[in-house]
Parts: structure tokens; C-alpha cells; sequence
């Protein structure tokens, strides 16, 4: 009998060890990439209610204040969420990711919080970030 590709994999799948293999690398990429976006927004959390406690700092026109103090506190413990955001998907996943769901919610916070406009400008940058998102983060 001829060992051929074909016939090799004919066999696995017969046999339901490829299949088997199979389905636990696709779980493990679908875990790690669910990993990724997890700390992705997790990072990006903690950035949004950084950015928040500045901001109010900066309208006070106090840099060392507890809100200044704050929002330095969450920037360093997003670096640590990033680091392992990174560690299980692709840099351009999860600056997609990150960016996306930054940009929403700072556009919301800053138009609820502080009462800044979000023109058509605004809006097409926020609906451009989303189409980016699922681009990037679909599998080939």
C-alpha cells in the first residue's frame, strides 16, 4: 500500500486522532486569544478610569493631587495587564483591541463627564475603530 498524504489523513480521521487534535489546537487558540482580549480590556479599563482621574486633575489645575496620584497608580498596573494582553495574541490584535474600546469609552466619558461635544468627526473615528477591531481580530 502507497503511504500518501491523503491516504495518511484519510486514516487519522477514520481513526478520530486528527479530529481530536485538531479541536484542542483550535480550543487553545480560541482560549489564548480569549486571554488576550481579556486583559486587552482589562488594560484598557484601568487606562479609561486613569485618564478620568487626570482629567479631573487637570480641570482642578493640580498635578499632585490624589486623582493625579490615581490615574499614575492605574497607568502602571494597565503596563502589567498589557504585558500578558500581549503574551497571548499578536501586538495588532491587541493595540486593535486596546485602541477601540479606549476610544469608545473616552468619547463617552468625556461627553457625559465634562460635557465635550462628539461631532460627526468623533463619530466616524469611533465607527472606523470598530470595523478595525473585527478586521483584525477575525482568524485567517
Amino acid at each position: 500500500m502507497e503511504l500518501t498524504c491523503r491516504s495518511l489523513k484519510t486514516t487519522l480521521l477514520k481513526s478520530g486522532k486528527f479530529t481530536v487534535g485538531l479541536q484542542k489546537f483550535i480550543y487553545g487558540i480560541q482560549m489564548t486569544l480569549s486571554y488576550g482580549f481579556f486583559f486587552s480590556l482589562l488594560t484598557a479599563l484601568l487606562v479609561i478610569f486613569g485618564d478620568t482621574l487626570i482629567k479631573i486633575a487637570a480641570d482642578r489645575e493640580m498635578i499632585s493631587s490624589r486623582p493625579m496620584a490615581g490615574g499614575i497608580l492605574l497607568y502602571a498596573a494597565s503596563a502589567v495587564c498589557w504585558f500578558y494582553a500581549m503574551r497571548n495574541m499578536g501586538l495588532a490584535q491587541a493595540a486593535v483591541a486596546y485602541s477601540m474600546l479606549t476610544l469608545v469609552a473616552l468619547c463617552l466619558i468625556g461627553a457625559i463627564l465634562f460635557d465635550e461635544p462628539i461631532g460627526l468627526r468623533q463619530a466616524t473615528g469611533v465607527a472606523f475603530a470598530l470595523v478595525a477591531m473585527c478586521l483584525m481580530t477575525g482568524t485567517e
